[in-house]
């Protein structure tokens, strides 16, 4: 449900190039690929990752508009004018956070955006399960959900301007930012 509400609401009408960072099995990408026939794009995971990726990729026959690349967000990302970023910055902590964010700043093109996916929690009275998901984050990885406030500080400590927040029917929430 999350994918295709996702497609619905994330303009992609003039992107050329759209990268799903930390894509997994692509099924993001997919779904704005199936969404805009025009979208050509990348999914960057790590090279263990990427094989299921690739046969999604085929399965669904976009080979031809959506490269599979295996590598590590935390060195470099390709240069793109939508980064695609789900459940991704809720896996780490505040620096590292900044440091895949300021990659793709490093690569965006000019008239760029970056799409995050993610939980945002209130700033009073969470619902119990942001409370539990943030529990598990940080017992498990050391890291956290976080609020829109916090979001918008690490996108404005990678050079990022924070533009709209865009509830879905589902516990995520779409937080948009351009090049600062």
């Amino acid at each position: 449900m999350l994918m295709l509400e996702a497609a619905r609401l994330i303009d992609t009408g003039s992107v050329e190039f759209a990268v799903d960072v930390g894509g997994a099995s692509g099924a993001l990408i997919h779904a704005l690929m199936k969404q805009n026939p025009a979208l050509r794009g990348a999914l960057l995971d790590l090279p263990e990752n990427a094989a299921e990726a690739a046969k999604a990729t085929e399965a669904l026959g976009l080979q031809e508009r959506l490269s599979i690349i295996g590598g590590d967000f935390f060195a470099k990302v390709p240069a793109a004018d939508l980064y695609l970023l789900k459940h991704i910055l809720h896996d780490w902590k505040d620096d590292e956070c900044v440091s895949i964010l300021r990659n793709c700043r490093g690569a965006i093109k000019p008239s760029g955006r970056l799409v995050l996916i993610e939980i945002v929690l209130p700033d009073v009275d969470p619902p119990p399960y942001a409370t539990q998901v943030d529990l598990t984050m940080l017992a498990v990885l050391g890291s956290r959900e976080r609020t829109l406030e916090e979001y918008k500080i690490l996108l404005a400590t990678a050079d990022f301007r924070f533009t709209s927040l865009t509830p879905t029917a589902t516990p995520f929430s779409l937080i948009e930012a351009v090049a600062a």
